[in-house]
């Protein structure tokens, strides 16, 4: 006789069996483990199909005109028994004709009426409105066995691309239309990327001596300033979410007007003009930005000031800005790295990111202004640079910003 463990096993089996002949993919916990994605994609991922079942059993009938047949409750592939609308498993597996033409009707009606979550008067932002529409095609082909390609089958005249790059020009139009409307309509309005400051209109004139290096939570803020300069971060959130591995170094090759200088850059950068979005299907990465060390021991030098906080850099440091370290962890580095003064267990959150980064706006003149500032004084500088188009201030033009300074 089998065992109770090798009955349970053959049960599991069987039930996956008859799971993968039904729906044509093979579903269990293993291949749910294997998904490489982190809490947070999995919260989004199952937020989108939970706003979009909502959407079929509230709406199905009345504004999608879907039989109630297709709308009972049937059990899903999952093996937690929960149960989907039938219409989602009508349309699972190989495509035909009417199976593409109702998923484009469904898809689109629910990807209009998506609104922001806080405030349902104002729309989402084209990037985030196709993430949440890329998102759920991703997550039905994982769970459900979709097959749909939104840049293949949605792609015609009246398809969901279409609709919704209508649905983005016509919001765009009614916002340069009624610029005020940002209550009833802030869509792509209520940026102001200009500087701050009137007195400090470009990167020149920045004096990176006024913060005291012998002060880690200064040289923190001192380094935060420097990254949002140059390379134009948003607010707190990219600080805090920083590592020691996101920085790289190398020299400038030759031909380079850095030739044979020491750099440092950030990898994995993103930019404004390959962002994700419902015509661009793949986010690229950025080139490697890079920062040369004109000094190593000059203060005012940013390449500098980069290269020597790194020297700070406490061993088993993961984040890039951690608390300064204790007495006694200082004492058990002090014979091989006796330079460390992070604790690496204790990284900086983002509220304390959003604080330095105000002491840092201040120390270089800026005002009581966040993180934000620096970036628009990036931005600012590489608006009114000679030689720098439009299109490259919406990407980590550092180089520009950089020779901007070296000028002064």
């Amino acid at each position: 006789p089998k065992s109770a463990a090798e009955l349970q096993a053959e049960n599991e089996s069987l039930i996956n069996k008859s799971i993968s002949n039904f729906y044509g993919t093979q579903v269990g916990k293993d291949q749910q483990q294997q998904l490489s994605v982190t809490a947070k994609h999995n919260a989004e991922r199952y937020a989108c199909f939970d706003d979009f079942e909502q959407y079929l059993l509230n709406e199905g009938v009345r504004t999608l005109n879907i039989s109630g047949a297709l709308l009972v409750l049937v059990p899903g592939p999952s093996l937690d028994n929960r149960k989907i609308p039938k219409v989602i498993i009508v349309l699972a597996g190989e495509k035909t004709v009417s199976k593409l033409r109702l998923c484009n009707i469904i898809l689109s009606q629910w990807a209009v009426q998506l609104k922001n979550k806080r405030n349902k008067s104002k729309h989402l932002q084209p990037s985030t409105h196709a993430k949440k529409i890329r998102t759920l095609l991703s997550h039905m082909k994982q769970e459900y066995d979709w097959q749909y390609c939104l840049d293949q089958d949605f792609n015609q005249q009246g398809g969901l691309k279409a609709i919704i790059n209508n649905l983005f020009a016509a919001r765009q139009e009614e916002a340069r239309e009624n610029p005020r409307a940002t209550t009833v309509n802030p869509y792509g309005t209520g940026a102001n990327k200009q500087v701050v400051s009137s007195n400090i209109t470009n990167v020149s004139q920045l004096n990176w001596t006024v913060f005291n290096e012998s002060i880690p939570s200064e040289f923190m803020a001192k380094m935060m300033a420097i990254f949002g300069v140059f390379y134009g971060l948003r607010g707190r959130k990219e600080h805090a979410q920083m590592t020691v591995n996101d920085l790289t170094h190398g020299k400038f090759e030759p031909g380079h007007r850095f030739a044979g200088y020491l750099y440092y850059g950030i990898q994995g950068l993103t930019d404004k003009t390959c962002r994700l979005t419902i015509n661009n299907q793949y986010a690229r990465e950025a080139n490697i930005t890079r920062i040369p060390v004109i000094d190593e021991t000059d203060e005012a030098d940013p390449g500098g000031t980069i290269h020597r906080y790194l020297e700070l850099i406490s061993p088993g440091q993961t984040r890039l800005y951690c608390y300064e370290a204790t007495r006694e962890e200082k004492a058990r580095w002090i014979h091989m790295y006796p330079k460390a003064c992070f604790s690496p267990n204790r990284p900086l959150g983002e509220n304390a990111i959003a604080t330095k980064l105000k002491v840092a706006t201040k120390r270089l003149g800026l005002g009581d202004v966040g993180g934000h500032a620096l970036r628009r004084l990036c931005g600012t500088t590489l608006h009114n640079a000679e030689g720098v188009s439009v299109l490259k201030c919406f990407r980590p033009s550092y180089e520009h910003c950089f020779h901007q300074f070296l000028i002064s």
